[in-house]
C-alpha cells in the first residue's frame, strides 16, 4: 500500500541519518536516544490513558475490575497461567536485555557512562511495571465489549467500541510511535552485528580501507 511504502521510506531515511552509515563502535547518537526517550515516555502516558478509560468508564474502579474475571461463564473464564508458563515468561523478561538487538544496542553500545547501569538497574523495571499495569483493563475491557478486532489490537478497539475518535487517534500515535523508535534503533544495531558477523569474515580489507 503506498501508504505503508511512505512510512517505510521513512523510517529508512531517519535510520540512515541517525547512524546507520556510521556503525563503528565507539559512535554514539544521542539525538537517537532523545528520540527514543521522548517516544518511551509517550507511549507510557497512551498506555496510562487507555488503561484509566477502561478502568473508569467500563469497570467503575478496581473493585469492579477485578470482580468481572469471576463474573465469567463457564466457557469463557480466563484460567490461571500453571507456574511453568510463568517461569517462562520471567525468563524470556529477564533475557530480553541480552539477546534483543535494539535492548543491547540501547543498553550498552550507546551508554556514554557505565556509571549510569547503576540507574537503568532500577529505573527500567519500574518503568515496564507501570507500562504493565494498562494491559488488563485494557484487555478486559475489549473481552467486554466484544471490541471487533483482534486482542493486539484492543488499545484501538476500545476507542472504536467507545466511538470516541481522539482514544483511537491516542491509540494509533503511541503505537506507531514506539514501532517507529523500534525499527530504527534495531536497524541501526543489526547494521553493526551484519558489518561484523557476515562481511568481515568473509571480506578481508585492506589496512588503508575505512570499513565502517
Amino acid at each position: 500500500k503506498p501508504l505503508a511504502l511512505l512510512i517505510c521510506v521513512i523510517l529508512l531515511a531517519f535510520s540512515v541519518l541517525f547512524g546507520a552509515r556510521d556503525v563503528t563502535p565507539s559512535e554514539k547518537h544521542p539525538g537517537l536516544i532523545f528520540a527514543l526517550a521522548f517516544e518511551s515516555a509517550f507511549k507510557l502516558i497512551v498506555l496510562l490513558v487507555l488503561g484509566a478509560v477502561a478502568l473508569s468508564q467500563l469497570f467503575g474502579g478496581w473493585s469492579g475490575l477485578l470482580e468481572w474475571p469471576a463474573s465469567l461463564p463457564v466457557n469463557r473464564a480466563i484460567e490461571p497461567l500453571q507456574p511453568v508458563q510463568w517461569f517462562s515468561l520471567l525468563l524470556m523478561f529477564i533475557a530480553a536485555p541480552l539477546v534483543l538487538p535494539h535492548l543491547f544496542q540501547l543498553l550498552f553500545r550507546e551508554n556514554a557512562d557505565p556509571r549510569r547501569l547503576r540507574l537503568v538497574a532500577w529505573a527500567v523495571p519500574i518503568y515496564l511495571l507501570l507500562m504493565a499495569l494498562p494491559i488488563m483493563p485494557i484487555f478486559w475491557a475489549g473481552m467486554s465489549l466484544g471490541a471487533p478486532v483482534n486482542p493486539e489490537y484492543f488499545s484501538l478497539g476500545l476507542g472504536l467500541v467507545l466511538e470516541q475518535p481522539w482514544l483511537v487517534w491516542l491509540a494509533f500515535l503511541g503505537g506507531l510511535s514506539a514501532a517507529a523508535g523500534i525499527t530504527v534503533l534495531a536497524s541501526i544495531a543489526l547494521a553493526s552485528m551484519a558489518l561484523n558477523h557476515l562481511v568481515l569474515p568473509f571480506h578481508k580489507p585492506s589496512f588503508d580501507t575505512d570499513v565502517y
